[in-house]
């Protein structure tokens, strides 16, 4: 297509997430569209498919071997339109200013074309967007660097879990707080979705606003504070038997202060006993 002269190339992709996964894709982005050069647009799914699956977001525009301008990885919006002005000058300039392709080109055969009453450009007063981005500005955080691998486990469960307690309109999530590593990590995790809510109504995504207070069973409910969300969405609950460590109790404690859930201690030996005692 691109050796016929076809100059804005789309690509709707449904990429399924992992960790950086964002790097590769800039990398397959530049290197095809440095060959080649054109305007090629890839928009590719971001968010929950209802079951287990997470898409990977970061849809782009490159113009050559450039990103021009692209969307979030990791959101909780439920659309987003990436927008970039191109000037199809700079195609032509760049593809000519490559010899062996432009012998490639003189002969290869013509690709398909249909041909409509139409036009992608207009004589309106566009600004053209000259300031290109480095492959590390492709993913999509405000200071224009890729995320860290700890932020991409942090926000993307954070994103399913958060689809999936809106889906199934529960009020919240319930959690036995050992203190160790498994159960404190998926605390992070709700409190890192929480988060993720507070910022989305700060943004005015009203769906947002809308789910929360669906779950909550208040409709004049605003969250503002994520520790608060976190308590109201979270029940941590350290189960304590004659094997448990002061350490540990402490530690759940701890955790759970931090980020605010409801948090009980209790003690379970008897329940523990009682199930012994039946298989027994």
């Amino acid at each position: 297509m691109s050796l016929d002269g076809v100059k804005i190339i789309s690509n709707s992709s449904g990429s399924v997430f992992v960790i950086r996964k964002a790097h590769m894709i800039t990398d397959r982005v530049k290197s095809a569209t440095a060959k080649a050069g054109g305007v090629y647009m890839y928009s590719n799914l971001r968010g929950c498919d209802g079951g287990r699956m997470f898409f990977n977001g970061s849809s782009s525009v490159s113009l050559n071997d450039e990103i021009v301008t692209a969307g979030k990885q990791f959101s909780l919006a439920e659309d987003e339109v990436t927008v970039a002005t191109i000037d199809l000058e700079d195609v032509r300039t760049y593809r000519n200013n490559i010899r062996s392709r432009t012998h490639s080109a003189a002969r290869s055969n013509p690709y398909p074309r249909v041909k409509v009453e139409f036009s992608v450009c207009d004589n309106g007063p566009f600004k053209l967007t000259n300031d290109m981005m480095d492959a590390k500005n492709l993913d999509r955080k405000e200071v224009g660097e890729f995320h860290t691998p700890e932020e991409e486990i942090s926000m993307a469960p954070a994103c399913w879990m958060w689809d999936y307690l809106r889906r199934s309109c529960q009020g919240g999530f319930f959690l036995p707080l050992s203190g160790g590593v498994d159960s404190s990590s998926t605390a992070c995790l709700i409190f890192s979705m929480c988060n993720m809510i507070v910022d989305a109504v700060k943004d005015g995504d009203n769906q947002v606003l809308a789910d929360v207070q669906k779950i909550v069973g208040d409709f004049t409910y605003v969250p503002k504070d994520p520790k608060q969300l976190c308590n109201t969405l979270l029940v941590t609950c350290y189960m304590a038997t004659e094997n448990s460590s002061s350490e540990t109790k402490a530690r759940a404690s701890e955790l759970a202060s931090e980020i605010g859930s409801y948090h009980h201690s209790i003690i379970i030996d008897t329940a523990v006993s009682a199930v012994l005692g039946i298989f027994q």
